[in-house]
Formats: structure tokens, C-alpha cells, sequence
């Protein structure tokens, strides 16, 4: 009778010698699964799709790892591997939603106070630095596209205008968008701006 318990224990066993019988085969296999279990760990890390949420988990398995009376170097750099793979594809996914973010911002103070936010953050995120290198060329390539579309947006402005008040005024509202994004576009940006409109003054003059 107490033998029957015993093999009956395997069977309902979640850790150390565990019996799995399939009646279909008439197969029994047997296995020994590890009671820190870290396969578990590692499995249930690569379905968390929040960095503080890993972060918390992963130190929580490695204080318990070091808690058992046994060995336990191999599993710590098991769990910190399995850590260190799912902190890199959880940034990476946080780089591409920046960048489709990046894509609806139009103003340049919201998209510079967005990447800001972020590296000053990135230490805490995990960012590598090939991540943040990464992130300061989406902003610069965005900030590219918006220039690009306002001299688009400038020149057929100036196309339009048929006198000089019209200009004038047109001039006056266009300096104050560059006074105000002067942080962000530069001077070199400002100057090609001013030049289009010497040019159409001079167009009008005549």
C-alpha cells in the first residue's frame, strides 16, 4: 500500500522525479524537473512587455535563486541572459513606438521635449548606447522632414504673393515661427529663409 502511494506521489508531483502517463500510446515517461525551475522563470520573463515589470521580476527570481542552500552561479546567468534579451527587444519595441509617435508630431518643441523625456530616462529604460545613438538620429531625421515640408509649405506661399505688403506681412508671421523654433532649426535654417524672401522682394521691386 505504500508503495502504490509513492509511485501515485509522482504522478502529482510538480518538481524532483515526475511520472506522465499516456494511455492512448501506453507510454510512461519520466522526468526530473528542477525545483528552482528557472525554464518556468525564463519563460514567464519573455512574456513581459514592461520594463519596471522585468526589472522587479528578474531581481525577485535572482534573491530566491540565492536563498536555496544550493549552487546557483549557472541559473543567475541563465535568468540574467534571458533579462538582458528581453530588455533589449522591450527598448527596441519602445524605439519603433517613439518613432511612429514621432511621425504625428508637427511642433517642434513637443518632439524635442518627447526624445528629451526619454534620454534623460534612458538609464532607467536599459537604453544601450547604440539605442540612444539610435533615437537622437530619429529626431534629427524628423526634424529634417518638417523643415524640409516648411520650405515646401514657404515657397508656395512666396509663389502666390503678388505685392509687397503681402509680403511684408507674410514675412512678419514667418519671423515669429522662426523666433520661436530657433532652438530647434538653427541659424543656417533661418538665414536660407530670409534669402528666399530678399529674392521675392526683389522679384516685386521690379
Amino acid at each position: 500500500e505504500n508503495d502504490r502511494k509513492q509511485v501515485v506521489s509522482f504522478f502529482k508531483a510538480r518538481t524532483g522525479i515526475v511520472l506522465e502517463k499516456d494511455d492512448i500510446n501506453a507510454v510512461l515517461t519520466i522526468d526530473f524537473v528542477d525545483r528552482i525551475n528557472v525554464s518556468q522563470k525564463i519563460m514567464h520573463m519573455k512574456k513581459i512587455t514592461d520594463v519596471e515589470h522585468l526589472k522587479n521580476y528578474y531581481h525577485y527570481s535572482l534573491r530566491a535563486l540565492r536563498k536555496t542552500p544550493f549552487y546557483t552561479d549557472d541559473y543567475e546567468m541563465e535568468l540574467e541572459r534571458a533579462f538582458d534579451e528581453r530588455l533589449r527587444e522591450i527598448t527596441d519595441l519602445i524605439l519603433e513606438q517613439t518613432k511612429r509617435q514621432m511621425n504625428y508630431l508637427r511642433d517642434f518643441e513637443k518632439l524635442h521635449l518627447l526624445v528629451k523625456d526619454l534620454l534623460d530616462r534612458s538609464l532607467h529604460i536599459g537604453f544601450t548606447d547604440e539605442q540612444k545613438h539610435m533615437l537622437n538620429d530619429l529626431y534629427e531625421l524628423r526634424k529634417d522632414t518638417l523643415k524640409r515640408k516648411k520650405l515646401q509649405e514657404i515657397d508656395h506661399f512666396l509663389g502666390t504673393i503678388g505685392d509687397i505688403e503681402e509680403l511684408r506681412d507674410y514675412w512678419d508671421s514667418i519671423k515669429w515661427y522662426l523666433l520661436t523654433n530657433r532652438p530647434y532649426l538653427g541659424k543656417e535654417f533661418e538665414n536660407l529663409i530670409a534669402r528666399k524672401f530678399d529674392e521675392k522682394m526683389k522679384t516685386l521691386g521690379r
